[in-house]
């Protein structure tokens, strides 16, 4: 009966063996990489690095100036707003809504003095194709990645009365 004990407390300990052994097998290719993040003290940074928002508004702050301004434009269901107010402060946030009307949108970023726009993945009003002209003389395209589209805006020209 003493043997069965032992060899079933062995067993258990050889699958317990296995089993790290197999985790060890695993994840040996981010053992290197985790190990100099953890020399460096660049521990959360791996996972910043790889959501695409992050790495978006990243590029963004460098380019807005921390006294301007910058409308986003998003459905608000994911909460991104959110993230562009925490990434890209001490800038001031317009938000606007994709269903919003150009002249709206005129006067909201013309009275914020918001220097760039943001859209998000929602898809804009149909109103709003004015935005794809590259001769539109206010909104200039920048450099884009992924579904997220940013133009910078002539806050000079977006002078009041704006009417549908």
């Amino acid at each position: 009966m003493a043997w069965k004990r032992i060899s079933l407390f062995t067993i258990i300990v050889w699958l317990w063996i296995g089993q790290l052994g197999w985790l060890a097998w695993h994840f040996a290719p981010e053992v290197a990489d985790l190990a100099g993040r953890l020399a460096t003290g660049r521990v959360g940074e791996a996972i910043r690095q790889e959501d695409n928002s992050y790495r978006w508004f990243q590029e963004l702050k460098k380019i807005i100036p921390p006294e301007g301004a910058y409308g986003f434009v998003d459905c608000y269901e994911a909460g991104i707003d959110i993230q562009a107010r925490y990434h890209l402060y001490p800038r001031r946030l317009v938000r606007l809504k994709p269903t919003v009307t150009p002249s709206f949108l005129y006067e909201r970023l013309h009275r914020a003095q918001a220097n760039f726009l943001i859209l998000r993945e929602c898809n804009p009003s149909p109103y709003w194709r004015f935005l794809s002209n590259p001769k539109e003389p206010v909104f200039q395209p920048l450099p884009q990645s992924g579904a997220t589209a940013a133009f910078t805006v002539d806050a000079r020209r977006l002078i009041g009365g704006f009417y549908d």
